[in-house]
């Protein structure tokens, strides 16, 4: 077929080298497009990598050219992929652990003001402005979150509990003399959050061990 001709013999507009991307007519549902090597116009690339041949080839409104012939190898490619996955091992679903007792904050850290509130406060409708002391203390404070986030990086691992490391970051920053921020937020009885596997977000910490899957 020569430059700018379609495969139904009408004329297509020049298109510069290298790889375009184009929509997939009557597409399977797990894939929505897949590209053409225009240096080599007689093969595809699927979303899977695999080199594909497309059968024919026409051309619409707008310019837009479409390929198809290619939906049955994208869906055995799509078979492949699902036999694979099955073979990968099944976890059983997610179970609240036990939760134990809050911990201490020593008397002399000071407490936020929502602490104590079961539910969380509104923000302040007028804009804070911090002086040189307010922010010395929001580096201070960010400094220590850092090597808080650090250090809790090192103890997730395999058969430790998610309590076991809120205990000992809960413990890192009271001795630094700060005050966990999440304890006491709307009556959130922990100083982390451990969400794991479907647990989205705000995961209480608990007895629940660590796994490699």
């Amino acid at each position: 077929m020569s430059p700018g001709a379609s495969c139904s013999g009408v004329p297509v507009p020049p298109r510069p080298a290298g790889t375009h991307t184009f929509l997939l007519p009557a597409a399977p549902p797990f894939v929505s497009k897949f590209t053409i090597n225009r240096r080599d116009p007689r093969t595809a690339s699927s979303c899977f990598g695999k080199a594909i041949t497309p059968k024919r080839c026409f051309v619409v409104a707008g310019g837009l050219t479409w390929v198809d012939g290619v939906e049955e190898e994208l869906m055995e490619l799509q078979k492949t992929q699902e036999q694979s996955s099955g073979k990968l091992k099944k976890r059983a679903p997610l179970r609240r652990g036990k939760v134990y007792p809050q911990l201490p904050v020593p008397e002399h850290i000071p407490r936020p003001s929502y602490v104590g509130a079961n539910i969380p406060q509104e923000l302040p409708a007028v804009r804070q402005i911090h002086n040189a002391e307010g922010i010395a203390g929001m580096r201070a404070a960010c400094k220590l979150a850092a090597r808080v986030l650090d250090f809790a990086g090192t103890l997730v691992k395999p058969s430790v509990t998610t309590n076991e490391i809120d205990r000992a970051v809960h413990h890192m920053i009271v001795e630094a003399g700060a005050y966990p921020s999440p304890l006491g937020y709307g009556g959130f009885p922990k100083s982390i959050c451990t969400s794991v596997n479907e647990c989205v977000c705000h995961g209480l910490p608990d007895s629940t061990q660590l796994q490699v899957l």
